[in-house]
This record gives C-alpha cells, structure tokens and sequence, in this order.
C-alpha cells in the first residue's frame, strides 16, 4: 500500500526549468501532489525559465540555488536551504542533479530519490562520468522512466531493489486529436520535434525524405519543431538536398497541442532516447509514430500497432517503414486511434498518485 501524500513535504532539486521533458514531468508531479495536499518545493541551478512563472503562480516556491557554477558552492547552498525547510523527501529531477541529491541527503539525513530519464550510459558518460558514476551507485532510490534504462541500470551494477518504474504520463486531456475531418485533401503532414542537437539525427530525417520515391515527395510536408546548436546546419541540409519545398522549420514553440493536431504522424529518428515526451503526446493527439528502436521507444511504440520502428542506423528499414504511412491513409488513423487508447490506458496522469506514493514509501523505509 502507497504512503498516504497529504502534508508529505518534497523538494525538487530541478537542474533547469525550460522546455524540456523532465522539466514537463515534474509539472504533472507538481500538479498531483498539490491536489493531494502535499507540500511541494523546487530548487533550480537556473533562473528565470519557461517554468518558473508557471510553478510560482501555483504558489510553490522556487529558489534558485545556482548563482555560482562551482560544485561544493551549489552543494552548500542546496544544503542550507533543505535545513531551512525540512522536506521529508528529495527527488532529483534531472540524471546531472543526482551527485547533489546524493551528497545533500547524507549530509542532512533526508531521504533522497535519484533519476535516470535516458538511456543509462549515456547518463554515465562524458563530463563529471565518474560523478555520475558514484551518485548511482550511492542513491537510496532511483526513478527510471523506462524498463529499457531500468535494466542497463543493473547492468552497471545498480542493485534493483534501489530502481523503480516511474513511467511518464500526458494531459491527455490538453493532447487530444483533431477529430475525423471529412476527406481532408492535400499532402500528408509528417511532425518531428525536439531538440536539434546531434544524438536527435534530424539529418536522418532529412535524408529519408530526400530519398523518397518521386512519386512520394509531392504528397509530404514535414514540419520540424524546436531549436539548437544544428540548427543552422540543419537548414543548411535542407537546402542542399533540395527540400525547400518540403521541410518547414517551425523553431521553438510554446504550445505544441495544437500542432500535434495539424499534422498525421510524427517521426523520431534519433540514435538515442529515453522514455520520448513526444511521443507520448502525440500519441495522445493521436498520430502515429515512426521511430528508432532505442531506449524505451519500443516500451511506447507497439510496431505495426500504434506505429513502426526500425533500428536507428537502418535507414532503408526506416525509409519503408514512412513510404508505408504516407500510402496508406487508413493504417495512419487507425494507428494513430490506437496510439490515443494506449496513452489513455498506460500513461495518464491519474496512474501519478499510486505510482508516487508507492515511490515515497520506498524512499522512507
């Protein structure tokens, strides 16, 4: 049985509050625990981002705990602070953020949740490796977003009775399809979204659309929401492989639902991925999904079911896979009406308040 939520106290050490898809994650937290009478704090190493306004209109406080870029410095004012307000719990929203929940919760005695949200080694590897190393294996509980990353998470040694499943959830209730328009003419409206950095592989993307047959690049238009560092390059890309016509790049955006609605699929070609936002939402929207075979896509795309997948670096499996969307109309919504059922059934936020208490209660026993 799940510990009772009212009055528990929980501070998020939250490593940035833009766009991204943790950063959604611990709205949809936020949002429940509220509800339930919990009292709910964040500290951030940012200032000033997408989510802040939001969090602080919903009367949560939000302290920023990064002026300085040094470690110990970070470490001690997130310290003083979890004295000053005493949480029962505190849970790591970001795989970078782990090292100081890990260290902040033995020097003050609270009871710490660790996170993995991608795939396990790529959350071990690159800069502060041996950091990232160390708070995994010294967390006294981890929440991992997919089955894929819980089990690379034992395969670096994490004992399971430290891992739990905490799966991502959607507003289906803002994702939601656009209904059946009646024949609805003109070309087919393919959507990707993220961030445009290297491991997403929008160059594959693009790629797979300039090789499509001649017969097939008419009746495509490919939207590409989001910004980065490939961005410049990427449109650069574009132009060379003679798309201009075909891909729109539509930047960062600040309300993807209505998007997700223009459009009749959403691809995900990247190399590596945890368990995809996007993905879910556009399940929820009802698009199906052509995706990669990585981390736990598989978990949230049934193949031939609520979309299909092929292996990241098999870009003629994933060249087929979208020549058979675009052909068929049918497959695309019947698809896409199953992808809606799956999000509802599996990843709705009304599974948030069992999986949460059944979280704390493992952290404080």
């Amino acid at each position: 049985m799940s510990i009772d939520l009212d009055r528990l106290r929980i501070t998020f050490l939250a490593g940035s509050l833009g766009q991204g898809g943790a950063e959604r994650q611990l709205i949809h937290m936020l949002r429940m625990l509220q509800s339930r009478g919990a009292v709910p704090s964040v500290l951030s190493l940012t200032k000033n981002e997408f989510w802040e306004g939001p969090i602080l209109a919903m009367g949560i406080p939000v302290t920023w705990v990064g002026q300085s870029s040094a470690q110990p410095i970070r470490l001690e004012r997130i310290v003083v602070e979890l004295w000053r307000n005493k949480p029962q719990v505190l849970q790591s929203c970001h795989c970078f953020t782990n090292a100081y929940v890990a260290a902040a919760a033995r020097i003050t005695g609270i009871r710490e949740v660790g996170a993995i949200r991608s795939d396990t080694q790529q959350t071990v590897s690159g800069r502060f490796s041996m950091i990232r190393r160390w708070s995994l294996h010294h967390l006294r509980s981890i929440a991992v977003n997919s089955r894929a990353s819980l089990e690379s998470a034992i395969e670096l040694g994490v004992r399971p009775n430290r891992l739990f499943h905490l799966p991502n959830v959607v507003d289906t209730s803002q994702f939601y399809p656009a209904g059946d328009p009646p024949s609805r003419e003109g070309p087919v409206r393919l959507l990707a979204v993220g961030r445009l950095s290297a491991e997403k592989r929008f160059d594959r993307l693009l790629r797979i659309l300039a090789n499509l047959p001649v017969e097939l690049r008419p009746i495509v238009r490919a939207s590409i929401a989001g910004d980065g560092p490939l961005r410049p390059s990427l449109e650069r890309q574009a132009r060379e492989l003679g798309l201009d016509q075909t891909v729109c790049f539509l930047g960062p955006q600040a309300d993807m639902a209505p998007i997700y609605r223009d459009h009749d699929l959403l691809a995900l070609t990247s190399d590596s991925e945890g368990s995809p936002n996007v993905i879910l939402e556009a399940m929820a929207s009802g698009l199906p999904v052509l995706g990669t075979r990585t981390g736990g896509v598989t978990e949230l795309v049934d193949n031939g079911v609520t979309g299909l997948v092929a292996r990241p670096s098999d870009e003629v499996a994933l060249a087929v896979a979208l020549e058979t969307l675009l052909r068929n109309r049918d497959l695309r919504r019947r698809m896409g009406a199953q992808a809606r059922d799956r999000a509802l059934l599996n990843h709705s936020p009304a599974s948030l308040p069992r999986s949460l208490g059944n979280l704390y209660e493992m952290a404080l026993t």
